[in-house]
């Protein structure tokens, strides 16, 4: 769905959630990305965004001293928490949210999100009537179709999200090999970042995960399993990254100097 009419004035919340360990990447929320850290970016971007309150949601006192020059709040969490949505709503419920604060999950690892896309997905909460807006784009390469680490989405007509799934969905029954089965524009890449009202945060995190969700290692999934409708945002342009190994985070910094170059 695409925008038509924007209300400015939302009152929304962008909420961080930053943990310290990471399998892939230990520490990556404190990587150095040409003198800043990831998380201090992200916190820049959020906070240009429009968004009323930028929380940052941690375990890491390290953290919290990371990014104590900025006037993000910063919120500490029970470092048991087994996902980034548990952790952003003990935060919530700290920082005293109303059931119906408009709230964007924004991810510690996008420290080159376009503020804009991060307004509009709240705009778009506001104004529909599904319990969950996110963001899909378009592909930029086959690699990325048949890569595990880049989900696909199907929707419907009216763009709200069926299904996602690592897996290359839809699948073209009718293409001979696996290389035929890769046309950008048949293909929608979903960007994990979400807008949704703290009470219905707060009805999923009590749900606890479910089977689809713990097949396909997506969180998302436990949205549709409860039955709740989730409305996408196509944009182009939202600049995500999504940092998970150090190789991620060398392609940031290619891009980054480029761009200070030109």
């Amino acid at each position: 769905m695409t925008l038509k009419k924007e209300n400015n004035d939302i009152n929304f919340w962008v909420v961080i959630p930053a943990r310290l360990k990471s399998t892939r990447f230990p520490e990556k929320m404190l990587a150095n990305i040409m003198g800043k850290s990831m998380i201090s970016r992200v916190i820049e971007k959020a906070m240009i965004s429009g968004a009323s309150r930028v929380i940052v949601a941690t375990d890491s006192e390290k953290i919290k001293s990371a990014i104590s020059t900025y006037n993000a709040e910063c919120i500490m969490t029970s470092g048991d928490h087994p996902s980034g949505s548990d952790r952003i709503c003990e935060a919530l419920e700290k920082a005293g949210a109303d059931c119906n604060q408009v709230v964007v999950n924004l991810q510690g690892d996008e420290p080159l999100i376009n503020p804009d896309t991060v307004k509009h997905l709240a705009i778009l909460k506001t104004n529909c009537l599904e319990d969950v807006t996110t963001v899909v784009s378009r592909f930029e390469s086959a690699e990325e179709i048949v890569s595990p680490d880049c989900v696909k989405v199907v929707t419907t007509e009216c763009g709200q999200a069926l299904y996602f799934s690592r897996a290359m969905i839809p699948f073209d029954r009718d293409a001979s090999t696996a290389s035929a089965n890769t046309k950008e524009s048949s293909y929608l890449k979903h960007i994990g970042i979400y807008s949704f009202y703290a009470g219905s945060l707060e009805e999923y995190v009590a749900n606890g995960e479910c089977n689809l969700e713990k097949l396909e290692k997506l969180e998302q999934l436990r949205w549709l399993w409860m039955g709740k409708k989730i409305k996408v945002l196509r944009d182009d342009f939202s600049g995500s990254t999504g940092i998970d190994t150090p190789e991620d985070l060398k392609r940031v910094e290619s891009y980054l100097t480029k761009q200070k170059n030109n």
